[in-house]
């Protein structure tokens, strides 16, 4: 793994504020497992892979989408999930939400994970 720049890569964790318990749960990949990446320890290349492709990052650190870009991102994967439930929710109830209601509602939710209450849990599961 000595081809990878590691200050870079750790740079930015920091910038998606990213916890090494988070990018292995997004990354699929073990917590021990990716502190040992961090510390620029010998891991499978498919598994560093994984890690950098959440970072938005290649092997050399170069960014490949902004830290907005991978935020907003996620942000709106999250907000779809939990639009969904809703919508899943009102079609078992046969009341099912047009589709210009449940992209306003994702908008939405996504604000709330960007910038609103639900910024802490951007990264959650």
């Amino acid at each position: 793994m000595e081809n990878i720049n590691i200050s870079k890569i750790k740079v930015r964790k920091e910038e998606l504020k990213l916890t090494f318990s988070a990018i292995a749960r997004l990354s699929k990949t073990s917590e021990r497992t990716t502190k040992r990446f961090f510390n620029g320890e010998n891991i499978q290349l498919h598994t560093a892979t994984k890690i950098m492709k959440l970072l938005g990052i290649n092997l050399e650190g170069k960014s490949l989408r902004s830290v907005s870009t991978i935020r907003k991102i996620r942000a709106n994967k999250k907000a779809t999930y939990i639009a969904s439930l809703t919508q899943d929710t009102s079609k078992m109830e046969a009341q099912e939400v047009q589709k210009s209601v449940f992209d306003k509602t994702v908008q939405r939710i996504e604000k709330l994970f960007l910038k609103g209450s639900y910024q802490k849990e951007l990264w959650d599961i």
